[in-house]
């Protein structure tokens, strides 16, 4: 695939005339995900016998993309070059089931119907993905996992859902507060916003929002005691906006990013935390951004950044204004001086905020992507 991509990505540049070129390699992302122990000896899942066997060839796809970059880099003709991931990396060694911890503390409440009563007998006494994963992964089949593609693997998810306990089991005229998707979303489930909401705006609202905050910094391990959790933001926080009302009421980092909350099904595990399985690495805070070429200094370690900075870096050294509403701003300490000082930046009342405009996704084609990034755990 890399191959492939890096083949294309060159022809591009040098069959079309552009202004500017943009190319995303997600190999490494998936590299990183699926097989972190194979160079972190300290990994709980780190088998010597596999990384002899197949570290070589990891190695082997970060020397081709090295190569590929730099024979991208000649074939840009001098243009500035910007090298941006949009995260870090580093190992995961637990996973947190975020809505089992929200159901111990009675925010969150399951039917009594007899399909919901047979699901959580099962689950109690473990029959869970985690070991329906275990028995795929010790049977080989759980290299299918990823082989269909995202989109197979978020059918396997609605199918599972059916199987295992899921928010459709859950009641939600007794249910506060639930989670949905990747690393650290909670919901509140109030009135008039959510189908079923329960919970009035303001003062509850507030109350509950603020106990469940109180209540993640003040969790700690169930066998080590150490604190889980040392930053929970609401929502405001973090978001600004006219849809701060869409994004999560709670979000929340671990303390040690070693730990992840798991969110791709409702109820992983049967337990709170649980060893890791499937990746054995995960996101980082802490990207990298790389200049090359003439606008940016030589040899210089630029500091901290922000993700945010990178869109009106790139307006800049197209010679565009900068829209005032842009999150962000112009990294003008990774620049030259003479390119700064003959560049002032230029800034513009362009208005950013509101839905797009021209012609819309149908509901159909809105619903699929929908759908493709809740299976991916993006969206709750």
């Amino acid at each position: 695939m890399l191959d492939f991509n890096l083949k294309v990505t060159r022809y591009l540049m040098k069959a079309h005339q552009w202004d500017l070129f943009f190319a995303h390699f997600w190999g490494t992302d998936r590299a990183q995900h699926e097989l972190w122990h194979l160079f972190d000896e300290q990994h709980p899942n780190h088998d010597r016998d596999e990384a002899a066997l197949h570290a070589p060839r990891l190695k082997g796809f970060y020397s081709m993309l090295d190569e590929g970059l730099a024979r991208m880099v000649e074939d840009a003709g001098g243009a500035n070059v910007l090298i941006a991931s949009d995260h870090g990396f580093g190992p995961i060694h637990r996973f947190f089931s975020i809505n089992i911890w929200l159901m111990e503390r009675g925010y969150l409440r399951l039917r009594n119907d007899p399909l919901s009563a047979f699901k959580r007998f099962w689950f109690s006494i473990g029959f869970t993905p985690v070991l329906f994963y275990r028995l795929s992964m010790a049977l080989g089949l759980a290299r299918h996992r990823l082989a269909g593609g995202f989109h197979s693997r978020q059918r396997m998810q609605m199918l599972l859902n059916r199987f295992f306990l899921s928010l459709e089991n859950v009641d939600w005229s007794r249910t506060v507060a639930y989670s949905r998707g990747n690393y650290g979303q909670i919901y509140i489930n109030v009135k008039g916003r959510e189908p079923f909401g329960c919970v009035s705006e303001g003062a509850q609202y507030e109350s509950i929002r603020q106990e469940i905050k109180d209540e993640l910094l003040a969790t700690t391990h169930p066998l080590t005691g150490e604190q889980l959790f040392d930053r929970v933001y609401l929502r405001e926080e973090i978001y600004e906006g006219p849809y701060v009302e869409e994004a999560p009421d709670l979000v929340f980092l671990p303390k040690d990013m070693k730990n992840k909350a798991l969110g791709t099904l409702d109820f992983t595990s049967n337990r709170f935390v649980f060893p890791v399985h499937g990746n054995s690495g995960d996101h980082r805070m802490e990207g990298i951004l790389l200049g090359i070429g003439d606008a940016f200094k030589q040899d210089h370690h630029f500091g901290s950044l922000s993700i945010l900075d990178v869109a009106p870096t790139v307006l800049h050294l197209l010679g565009l204004s900068v829209p005032r509403q842009m999150d962000g701003r112009v990294a003008d300490s990774i620049l030259k001086r003479d390119f700064v000082d003959q560049n002032p930046v230029r800034y513009s009342d362009e208005q950013l905020l509101g839905r797009a405009r021209g012609s819309a996704l149908s509901r159909e084609a809105s619903d699929e992507i929908r759908r493709r990034l809740e299976g991916i755990g993006y969206v709750g």
